[in-house]
C-alpha cells in the first residue's frame, strides 16, 4: 500500500485544525475549578478529535499517526499543538495512533497486519498498545519482576511490548497481556498527566514473550520511534504553551514601576527558555521518513527523548520562575505544566534508563 503524500496547502491546514481544536475545545475544558481538567469532558474531546480528523482509529487514518501520513513531522507538530493546552488529551491521541498504525496498518507500507508478522500469535491484539522499557529482566531471574508505567488508551488491552534483555542482548519482546504472565494496577494518584489513565503492570521474569519475525521486529522499531518522537514533541508542546503564558503575564504584571518584563532578570529567563525551546524544536526536526526506520535511528530516537526533554523541563522551569510565587498556584496553570512535564520525562524512559539504554543500544550495533 502506497502512502499518500500531503501537499503544502494541505499539512498547513492539518496544523491549523489541530492548533484551533486546542484553543477551541481542549482549553475548555481546562478552567479554576479543576487544576487538571473536567475529567468528566475526556469522552466528549475525544468524540469531538474523531469528528474533527485528529483522532487515528480504523475508520480515519487522517488522524495523529494515521497510516497516510509518510513522514513523521505532521503528527509531532499536531502533537505539540494539542499539547500545549493539556498534555495528557495530547497523550491520549498519541497513544491511540500509534497502536492503530502498528496493529491494524502494519506500519503503514505493505498494508500486511502485525498479526501476520507475529508467528506464534493466534489472535490480533487489540487496539491498545503499550510501550514499555525495561532492561533488567533476566531469563536467569525467576524472581525477578518488571514495573513500570505504561500508557493505555480508552480500548482493551491486547499487548505490551518491552525491551528486555534475553540471552544476554537487548530485545523487543511482545508479550499478551494474558493475567497469568502480567497484573495491571492502575495508578489512581500522581504528579501530572492525569487527564490519560496510566498503569503499573507487573511480569515476571520468566515470562514468556512471543517469537517475532524480522519485519515484526522491523515494525515494533518503528513504532519506539515514533512513540519516542511523540513524547518528545508532547513536552515541545508543553514548553510553547509555558513560554507563551509567561510572556502574556510579564507584559500585565507591573513592579517597580513598570511592566516586569523590562526588568534583566525576567527577561533573562524568558530568553532562557526561548533557547531552550528553539533547541528543542530543532533536534525534533531531525526525523526521518518512517519507511527508512533501522537500528541506528531508534538509538537517535532515544537521544532525541533525552534530550528535548531536559530541554523543555528547563524552559517550563523558567518560564515559571516568571510568576514568582504566582507560578506554583493553580490559578494560572504553570504548576500544571511543570507536574506534566515531569511525569512526561519518566514515561517510557525515565532520562537514567535512557543514557544506560542509548550505551548498550549503541554497544550493540
Amino acid at each position: 500500500m502506497e502512502e499518500y503524500t500531503f501537499s503544502a496547502e494541505e499539512i498547513a491546514e492539518f496544523r491549523e485544525l489541530a492548533g484551533r481544536f486546542s484553543r477551541q475545545t481542549i482549553q475548555p475544558y481546562l478552567n479554576s475549578e479543576f487544576s487538571d481538567g473536567d475529567m468528566s469532558k475526556i469522552d466528549g474531546i475525544i468524540s469531538a478529535g474523531k469528528q474533527a480528523g485528529l483522532w487515528a482509529d480504523r475508520e480515519n487514518s487522517l488522524g495523529i499517526w494515521g497510516t497516510d501520513h509518510s513522514h513523521a513531522a505532521l503528527s509531532l507538530e499536531m502533537l505539540s499543538a494539542l499539547a500545549s493546552s493539556c498534555a495528557g488529551v495530547a497523550v491520549l491521541f498519541h497513544s491511540n495512533g500509534l497502536a492503530q498504525r502498528i496493529f491494524y496498518d502494519g506500519g503503514g507500507s505493505s498494508g500486511l497486519p502485525l498479526l501476520c508478522a507475529l508467528q506464534e500469535s493466534e489472535r490480533p491484539p487489540a487496539a491498545r498498545l503499550f510501550l514499555s522499557h525495561n532492561t533488567t529482566l533476566k531469563d536467569e531471574d525467576p524472581k525477578g519482576v518488571l514495573t513500570r508505567y505504561f500508557v493505555p488508551v480508552p480500548e482493551k488491552s491486547g499487548a505490551l511490548i518491552t525491551f528486555t534483555r534475553r540471552n544476554g542482548r537487548i530485545a523487543l519482546v511482545l508479550f499478551e497481556l494474558n493475567k497469568s504472565v502480567l497484573q495491571e494496577e492502575r495508578v489512581r494518584e500522581r504528579l501530572g498527566l492525569r487527564a490519560c489513565p496510566l498503569s503499573h503492570f507487573h511480569i515476571a521474569a520468566n515470562a514468556p514473550g512471543l517469537t517475532l519475525s524480522e519485519e515484526a521486529t522491523a515494525l515494533l522499531r518503528k513504532g519506539w520511534y515514533m512513540h519516542w518522537l511523540g513524547l518528545s514533541a508532547i513536552a515541545v508542546g508543553i514548553a510553547r504553551g509555558a513560554l507563551k503564558a509567561a510572556r502574556e503575564y510579564c507584559r500585565q504584571r507591573y513592579q517597580g514601576g513598570t511592566v516586569i518584563r523590562d526588568h534583566d532578570a525576567i527577561q533573562t529567563l524568558l530568553v532562557n527558555a526561548q533557547t531552550a525551546l528553539y533547541t528543542a524544536e530543532s533536534m525534533l526536526q531531525h526525523n526521518r521518513a518512517l519507511s527508512d526506520i533501522g537500528p541506528t535511528h531508534l538509538t537517535q530516537a532515544a537521544m532525541t527523548k533525552l534530550s528535548v526533554m531536559e530541554l523543555c523541563a528547563s524552559a517550563v522551569t523558567d518560564s515559571l520562575q516568571t510568576f514568582g510565587g504566582y507560578g506554583y498556584m493553580e490559578d494560572f496553570g504553570m504548576e500544571k505544566r511543570l507536574r506534566d512535564m515531569n511525569t512526561l520525562r519518566t514515561m517510557s524512559g525515565s532520562p537514567l534508563y535512557l543514557r544506560r539504554l542509548i550505551f548498550e543500544l549503541s554497544e550493540e550495533l
